[in-house]
């Protein structure tokens, strides 16, 4: 595929009919153009030019229209690189992958290596294909290794994607190597990765050390957005504590802090979720509903949304509840972190149990069990889901004497 001076002579002498002896009279013997087709013989400036020249006039000039000199001067090395920097794209990336990687191995490229694996993990991570895209980075972060580039940026997105497929103990390792790899200064993104360490602990609800890690963001003032997410942090912390109140004082700081005015859509979304799990629906709805023309993209207005619905279902506006689970239940399936994956199943559930809407539910399954075998959830979470509606029936059935057979639809679909 990419040739050496010596192999391009030779394909020239095939194509054209030219025998060694007609090199003769432009100075190179027999033995010499032999040797250089071996790769026995080295040419010099000079004699690269005169060579060239001569293939040229042996041709009648057709060979110009094979090679200019500039491309038969390059070595096997310079044309893998020409070609590798031509492919690294992501289309090529996706069609010729084997054939991108053997050149890159080839060659020893390493440094096109890291960027077709970065380019694909990047592709992947917008595709909500967490564990492939992982796949890609961790082994482009191996390639930096092996020439010393530093990975600390590969490692903080390994270690979000872990976060948000709820492998904590994996994302705490990976962030854990992306503290150690920053180098210079840094402070910014050493804040936002303890923030993400400290909510893998959160959502592991192992509250002292998520504290430990969030502590040294709030006593920082240099920079705002990881003190902003650390304000959340902590909230959420409180209101795990049983602290409410002390919880909901925080985020009203920092609502009231003029500072800060660019995250009021994440503290009134957490103050909304504070008042739900505290029963204090009106407070919730009034806050979300604040929150909601604050939150800046599809995600966040659906997470937003979705917690609206559940507050609606807490009130008995089931109609407004089942509106809101309806539209954004594909968002929070696709996007959402799995807690919010998982809570939103849980209130559908008690949704469409307590409105006996068993089409609904049938059609939540079904959705639950295509993402399951396109590997966009778990399959663990349709378990999950399958048993806790299971239980429920027999709840139902064992606790309020209800018919066995009203939910037989639902059995069926389950067992």
């Amino acid at each position: 595929m990419f040739l050496t001076i010596g192999e391009k002579i030779r394909q020239a002498r095939d194509k054209y009919g030219l025998k060694q002896i007609a090199f003769e009279s432009y100075g190179f013997s027999r033995n010499y153009i032999s040797m250089i087709e071996t790769e026995k013989r080295s040419l010099n400036e000079n004699m690269l030019r005169n060579v060239y020249d001569a293939i040229c006039e042996l041709s009648n000039c057709h060979y110009q229209q094979d090679y200019s000199y500039t491309e038969f001067i390059k070595s096997p090395v310079e044309q893998a690189r020409e070609w590798l920097e031509q492919h690294c794209n992501l289309q090529d990336a996706l069609n010729q992958y084997e054939t991108f990687n053997k050149i890159a191995s080839d060659f020893e490229l390493i440094e096109y290596k890291i960027k077709i694996e970065t380019l694909l993990g990047l592709h992947y991570v917008k595709n909500d294909e967490l564990l492939v895209a992982n796949a890609h980075l961790l082994k482009a972060i191996g390639y930096c290794i092996q020439v010393a580039k530093n990975p600390a940026s590969l490692y903080e997105v390994v270690g979000t994607n872990y976060i948000t497929l709820g492998q904590y103990q994996e994302a705490i390792s990976i962030l854990q190597l992306s503290i150690n790899c920053q180098e210079g200064d840094r402070g910014q993104n050493i804040n936002r990765i303890r923030y993400y360490i400290s909510l893998c602990y959160l959502n592991e609800g192992k509250y002292e050390k998520s504290l430990e890690w969030i502590t040294p963001v709030l006593e920082q003032s240099e920079y705002l957005q990881p003190k902003a997410a650390a304000y959340l942090i902590k909230s959420t912390i409180l209101k795990r504590q049983g602290r409410d109140e002390l919880g909901r004082e925080l985020l009203l700081e920092l609502i009231n802090n003029p500072f800060y005015e660019d995250y009021l859509g994440y503290a009134y979304h957490n103050l909304g979720c504070s008042f739900k799990d505290s029963g204090l629906y009106q407070q919730a709805l009034d806050c979300l509903k604040i929150a909601l023309p604050l939150r800046e993209t599809v995600k966040q207005r659906s997470i937003t949304k979705c917690l609206m619905g559940e507050v609606y279902f807490r009130i008995g506006n089931y109609e407004k509840a089942h509106s809101l689970l309806v539209e954004v239940k594909d968002i929070i399936f696709h996007k959402g972190s799995l807690e919010q994956q998982e809570a939103t199943l849980e209130w559908g559930l008690d949704l469409y149990l307590e409105t006996q809407d068993f089409e609904s539910m049938l059609i939540l399954l079904e959705d639950i069990q295509k993402l399951v075998d396109k590997e966009i959830l778990d399959e663990f979470i349709y378990t999950k889901f399958q048993n806790r509606l299971y239980k429920r029936i027999m709840n139902d059935v064992l606790g309020q004497q209800k018919d066995l057979n009203e939910y037989r639809i639902l059995l069926d679909a389950i067992t």
